[in-house]
């Protein structure tokens, strides 16, 4: 989903309405709005959207948005999976 919208859009119109059905479940909001900033790594960075990402591929030679995506795309998972990883253990997630 991050990969479609902005970045304002993604924390200011998906976010709100996440927190409230998280809270709904019994899960808290400030739970959920921190697993979705973990989660947004992977769209920061592969989106289209984010004028720098352009910039680094306009410096190298024969790189493309999508061959950035499918190199960095299981690079970026296994980074975003181990800061849920360390944000659990670290108690900045918990788990109910």
């Amino acid at each position: 989903m991050g990969m479609i919208i902005g970045t304002d859009a993604y924390f200011f119109g998906c976010l709100p309405p996440i927190v409230e059905v998280c809270q709904a479940f019994g899960i808290d909001g400030i739970n959920a709005g921190m697993t979705m900033l973990i989660g947004k790594n992977i769209s920061l960075m592969l989106s289209p959207l984010v004028p720098a990402t352009f910039l680094a591929l306009g410096l190298l030679d024969n790189m493309d948005l999508g061959r950035h995506s499918k190199f960095s795309f299981k690079y970026l998972h296994v980074v975003s999976l181990l800061m849920i990883v360390s944000a659990i253990v670290l108690g900045v997630v918990t788990l109910n």
